[in-house]
């Protein structure tokens, strides 16, 4: 990514609570137009760090800037309303309601961020299209199937046009061949110029959607910018560490 100016920087962030460290003086950059992988063992932080990446809570320290029009780099504290339009959020929990129809759940979503109501039509159309929903939109929440209410949940965080999507374990409580539908959509809603973050314990499916990947392990990241080495480095930073424990 030499030359590439990051569309996010995560400097020096550090969380605790109470006496318990979460994790200390993360570092790492996203850049625009990737698919950014953050991969850990459960009850690593994961979570934590997203909540603190979309403003759902505060870090203790450190800071995370955004690259505004303007060219310059801007604290997220500083205009946390920005947060609202330029991250999408679809985490573990469905965040719909299920006696609604997947149409009716993104016109609510939707007014949420104030948009219009012509707008919202336009946007909903595009967005059941991408990811295959359109011919169900009709269709209540509590009817469908896994794999379609997930990407109603994925559908719900594009409908104010991020330029970031989160995805936190996009993939947990689905078979095989619905991971491997999901993947598709992930790439088609990247390949319409929105940056992903692919949150997941699965170092093979991280493996297969991501160039770049941050491991969360033992309060701190580790970043691997090769493809080829992520799972041996996996291996490496967090198995290699916790058979060394049990050893002792």
């Amino acid at each position: 990514m030499t030359g590439k100016k990051p569309i996010l920087k995560i400097e020096n962030i550090s969380k605790e609570f109470g006496k318990k460290v979460i994790f200390e003086k993360i570092s790492f950059e996203l850049y625009k137009g990737e698919i950014f992988g953050l991969v850990g063992l459960s009850g690593c932080g994961k979570t934590t760090l997203l909540n603190i990446i979309c403003g759902f809570i505060n870090q203790d320290r450190g800071r995370i800037l955004y690259h505004d029009d303007d060219g310059s780099y801007k604290d997220f504290l500083l205009n946390e309303g920005k947060l609202k339009t330029m991250i999408g959020f679809s985490s573990q929990n469905p965040s719909f309601y299920l006696e609604l129809t997947i149409f009716e759940n993104l016109k609510f979503f939707a007014t949420l961020h104030a948009i219009k109501s012509d707008e919202i039509i336009l946007r909903a159309d595009k967005i059941l299209s991408l990811l295959k929903l359109n011919d169900s939109k009709d269709t209540r929440a509590s009817e469908l199937s896994e794999g379609m209410k997930k990407r109603l949940d994925i559908a719900i965080a594009l409908i104010n046009e991020p330029k970031i999507l989160i995805l936190d374990e996009p993939t947990s409580n689905l078979d095989v061949i619905l991971r491997e539908e999901l993947y598709k959509y992930i790439h088609e809603i990247n390949k319409n110029g929105v940056t992903v973050i692919f949150v997941s314990h699965y170092i093979d499916e991280v493996k297969h959607l991501c160039e770049r990947v941050a491991i969360l392990h033992n309060k701190t990241i580790t970043l691997v910018e090769d493809r080829a080495h992520i799972v041996k480095k996996f291996k490496a930073v967090v198995y290699n560490e916790i058979e060394t424990e049990v050893e002792k």
